[in-house]
């Protein structure tokens, strides 16, 4: 019983792989894409050197009447004047140097045709024949028996309309005449039509007239000799929306179209020997492909995109090449990338290319390496372009690597070489106390800070402006960052502090200064004067033609336990009509011969605006001999200033305005 088992088995085995080979001899190739998609389209090859491709749908799913031709000896595509009128579902067959075309559907409304048209290529004009019988669409198959016949199915409805019918004419050439051959044993739509060389017409899958729906295997051959049908061997599987040709040699070339499921785009390819009624299955399809044409051009399959992954619509055009190995293949050859010098947290941007002339290559894969901390990664291919964008993060050479990987394993590379230039941190505004703190009091200060190098670490130094610097505390993270510590000032005075932020590569950058930290000494004694100075051209901004004597009378001091100055100044600049009155005091700072007070007041009787009054006292020990003195005046608002009679110089500078008489007295 086991013997008898074995036997079986093997025969059964013998018996599928005599149907059902698998070779792996012929190659594909990219040709030339059309300069419009391809999809339920009309094909024919004249059997010299042009495909013609005619009707199909836009983008838009709308119906198009564009004809078209490829001349597969020079791998270029050429428009050709429109046909009569829009169409899908399209057949279209070469017999003696015309064209005959069965248009399926017409107009944007699809129409149901059963036009026959003829394109006579020796005189470029279309005629009509006479219309196909019934009253269904000419949306079946097409297929030429070699000799004076035409074959051609036409069906009503759809495969989701739930019924639907098809009839089989005959078109005798020389007659123009139609007549209808007996029903198949399978009733099918959507099967491919194809002819051998002794005039047998073969009907191959499709899917159900009526009821649930599948995909067929089924072969069914007509012979108008007997006027039958036969069943044959079943392909190995479904074939639905596909394409096939023969090659007039007793071989068809079909690939599958959908797979079982009727909307999944398959890339299943054989070839049928009618001799053996046997299947081999060749290489699939280079990319997934249904509602396509394929059509013999005497050496090899030409087959369109059609509908690939995704119902995308596709203008691809591959041939096969049977029986043949594949020629050399060779890497793809990446075009120069350029050598650029970047600052570092730019974004280097490169619009990149390759070329591959293998014409067995048409599947790339690339990635791109960028030589830092990011590693190896995807690069996204559009044909044979890609868009090179990185940002560094950190200074130095790097050398940028795209390598692209064709669909035989053949890996072609290129580097290119990015220098990356150091940068200088930026630091921002310094943040101090703004009202005035008494000697021996701890002040805090912090400053932010940012890098385009956002792998830098950082470090700070505080120049506290009183001789005294230290380092900074800092806090940071990719780059950016804060500064924040603390000083006290052992001195009363006017104070700039600065901040210096270094990178790991020895950049620095300094802060703009804070002006000014006041510092004061209640017990410090107070300041008193009164005199005249001369004016100077341009002290007085509303009119600074104007110069002459100015009048100045003030006093400044600390009450006891008081923490903010009391007092009064006036100055008044009589050739300008220009009068200033104090309204309040916010600090006063005496050190040494130099006292510097701060406060508002009013011009004229009016207003609401600053005023700082800096003096020395020449008789004090380093006060130079001679009494000096200095008015700003400026508005709260605008900070416009109005009046200083010395005007450009920091606030913290001395006064070098000799007065011309009175005296100016620091008290202790």
């Amino acid at each position: 019983m086991k013997k008898l088992f074995i036997v079986l088995l093997t025969l059964v085995l013998h018996l599928f792989f005599s149907a059902h080979k698998i070779s792996a001899a012929g190659y594909w190739q990219l040709l030339t894409p059309s300069p419009d998609y391809m999809f339920f389209n009309g094909a024919a090859f004249d059997g010299q050197r042009y495909l013609y491709i005619i009707g199909g749908f836009n983008t838009d799913f709308s119906t198009s009447n564009r004809f078209q031709r490829y001349d597969t000896l020079v791998n270029t595509w050429e428009i050709m004047p429109p046909a009569p009128e829009s169409m899908v579902s399209t057949k279209m067959l070469y017999i003696n140097n015309a064209l005959f075309v069965l248009p399926g559907t017409t107009g944007d409304n699809r129409s149901n045709s059963r036009e026959f048209l003829e394109y006579d290529l020796a005189t470029n004009s279309w005629s009509h024949l006479p219309n196909i019988p019934g009253s269904y669409a000419s949306s079946g198959g097409a297929a030429y028996d070699g000799q004076n016949t035409i074959y051609a199915g036409t069906f009503s409805g759809g495969y989701f309309s739930g019924t639907q019918y098809e009839h089989i004419y005959k078109f005798d050439i020389p007659s123009s005449t139609w007549t209808e051959i007996p029903q198949p044993p399978l009733a099918a739509v959507y099967s491919l039509f194809l002819s051998d060389t002794v005039g047998r017409l073969y009907k191959i899958g499709g899917v159900p007239t009526i009821g649930p729906f599948q995909v067929y295997k089924n072969v069914q051959r007509y012979d108008p000799l007997t006027n039958s049908w036969q069943q044959l061997n079943l392909a190995p599987e479904g074939i639905f929306e596909g394409a096939g040709t023969s090659d007039n040699n007793g071989h068809f070339y079909i690939n599958a179209g959908y797979r079982d499921d009727g909307n999944t785009q398959g890339s299943s390819f054989f070839k049928y020997t009618v001799d053996t009624d046997s299947w081999e299955r060749l290489s699939d399809t280079p990319a997934p492909m249904a509602n396509n044409i394929a059509v013999w051009d005497g050496s090899s399959v030409l087959v369109t995109g059609g509908l690939t992954t995704n119902s995308v619509l596709a203008n691809t055009l591959y041939r096969y090449n049977p029986d043949a190995e594949p020629p050399p293949n060779t890497a793809p050859k990446v075009d120069s990338i350029p050598n650029v010098t970047i600052n570092e947290g730019e974004t280097f941007m490169y619009a990149g290319s390759f070329n591959d002339t293998d014409s067995i290559s048409w599947r790339w894969t690339a990635t791109v390496d960028y030589d830092d901390e990011s590693g190896l990664q995807p690069l996204a291919l559009s044909g044979t372009n890609f868009l090179l964008s990185h940002t560094y993060k950190d200074n130095g050479i790097y050398t940028v690597r795209v390598s692209v990987t064709d669909n035989q394993g053949v890996t072609g590379t290129r580097t290119g070489t990015i220098t990356v230039n150091n940068m200088k941190p930026s630091v921002g505004i310094i943040t101090a106390p703004i009202n005035p703190v008494q000697v021996n009091t701890p002040i805090f200060a912090s400053a932010s800070f940012t890098d385009p190098g956002v792998l830098d670490t950082h470090i700070a130094n505080w120049d506290w402006g009183d001789r005294i610097t230290n380092d900074g505390t800092i806090t940071e993270s990719n780059g950016a960052g804060s500064v924040s510590d603390s000083h006290t000032y052992t001195a009363a005075g006017l104070y700039t502090i600065t901040l210096i932020v270094t990178d790991k590569d020895g950049e620095s950058k300094t802060s703009d200064p804070f002006q000014y930290v006041v510092v004061y000494e209640p017990s410090g004694g107070y300041v008193t004067g009164a005199g005249t100075i001369t004016s100077s051209l341009g002290s007085y901004t509303q009119d600074p033609s104007l110069s002459g004597k100015a009048i100045f009378g003030f006093v400044s001091r600390y009450q006891n336990g008081a923490t903010i100055p009391t007092g009064s100044t006036q100055f008044r600049f009589t050739v300008a009509n220009f009068e200033f009155k104090s309204t309040s005091y916010d600090w006063l700072v005496i050190g040494g011969a130099k006292a510097q007070y701060k406060g508002s007041g009013k011009i004229n009787g009016s207003g609401d605006y600053w005023f700082m009054l800096t003096s020395i006292d020449g008789q004090v020990n380093g006060g130079g001999g001679a009494d000096k003195f200095r008015i700003k005046v400026y508005d709260k608002t605008t900070g416009y200033l109005i009046y200083d009679n010395q005007q450009g110089a920091l606030d913290a500078s001395d006064p070098i305005t000799v007065i011309a008489t009175g005296a100016i007295i620091i008290h202790p």
